[in-house]
């Protein structure tokens, strides 16, 4: 039997994460049940059952979760974590697929971007996946629930 926080982090490695959650989006007739909810419970599940200190997450909810509000988000957090350590992004909310602009690749052979569809923007998957490739985290784990993502 193991520890419920033994697989998260190498011994003496933390756990720092990002939580975005959006219920309420500036568009009429776009809303969602619950998303800002899963954003703040998962947050505190990782606090209570893997030892996630408060001031290593940021929670952001409906109008916070900006592009810029994310992005700076994930490199304030991300650059605190090394390699013993673990970062968790946790995304509940809308997703899109839209056409690459330069075509399919060897990365998109579909020809589609998929994004996240935050409060008043988007962040499409290139670009998360670079602030990704900027982490020192040993692990990173990344849950999306939307649709198309």
């Amino acid at each position: 039997k193991h520890d419920a926080g033994e697989w998260a982090v190498q011994e003496g490695g933390q756990v720092y994460g990002v939580f975005v959650g959006i219920n309420d989006y500036p568009d009429d007739g776009s809303d969602l049940p619950y998303c800002d909810a899963d954003a703040t419970n998962t947050a505190r599940t990782f606090r209570r059952h893997f030892g996630m200190e408060r001031d290593h997450s940021i929670v952001l909810t409906n109008s916070e979760a900006t592009p810029e509000n994310i992005r700076k988000a994930i490199n304030d957090i991300g650059a605190q974590a090394g390699p013993d350590d673990m970062f968790v992004f946790f995304y509940s909310g809308h997703g899109d697929q839209v056409p690459r602009e330069d075509g399919p690749d060897t990365a998109d052979p579909d020809g589609n971007d998929e994004t996240l569809s935050v409060y008043d923007g988007t962040l499409v998957d290139d670009e998360i996946a670079e602030m990704f490739d900027r982490l020192n985290a040993g692990t990173s784990l990344v849950v999306v629930d939307s649709c198309c993502s």
